[in-house]
């Protein structure tokens, strides 16, 4: 039986942080393309966003499926900032404002203030992210990498949104509750 087809909801996006998601996504398409489009004033293209894309001449939308913007999720297979691969074995630094983890190269000196990943919850993270809620009823993740992914991906929804969560007390207070050493 074929599985139905999940709905896409187109949004404008017109201000704060909307506008901070059609950056990244704009960044992460230079990346993705390995050209530097200075030549053609990128950063000053995004800086003045929605610029020559704003109503009446044109529009910026994004595609959510169900509360997450279809295709953006915090990159996990390589360097979110460089695309170089990880170094295996050893734990990672997660750098919201990158969108994912970084390389050895690209992380700051001294972790500047951001979260580690053990291998073991980059792997948990990992099956998460290809097989979804149904991947984690079937393999729970471990009190450390519930920690570890918990503060992480706080972070990262803290980054997208522009913001820190109201919830975010509260998720501090219960956690050590929900994951007890």
């Amino acid at each position: 039986m074929a599985q139905p087809a999940e709905t896409v909801r187109l949004a404008e996006a017109v201000e704060g942080p909307d506008l901070g998601l059609v950056r990244d996504l704009f960044r992460e398409y230079q990346q993705a393309i390995g050209v530097d489009l200075c030549f053609q004033g990128f950063e000053a293209e995004l800086a003045a966003l929605p610029g020559a894309y704003a109503r009446p001449a044109g529009r910026l939308l994004l595609a959510w499926r169900g509360e997450a913007l279809a295709g953006f999720m915090p990159r996990l297979d390589a360097c979110a900032s460089c695309g170089a691969a990880l170094a295996e074995g050893r734990p990672v630094r997660f750098d919201p404002s990158h969108g994912g983890l970084l390389c050895v190269a690209c992380e700051p000196l001294g972790g500047g203030g951001l979260p580690s990943l053990s291998p073991d919850t980059v792997a948990a993270l990992l099956r998460l992210q290809r097989g979804g809620l149904a991947a984690a009823a079937s393999e729970p993740l471990s009190p450390p990498a519930g920690r570890e992914s918990r503060e992480a991906l706080t972070r990262f929804v803290e980054q997208l949104l522009g913001r820190r969560l109201a919830s975010r007390k509260f998720l501090d207070e219960v956690g050590p509750l929900l994951a007890p050493e």
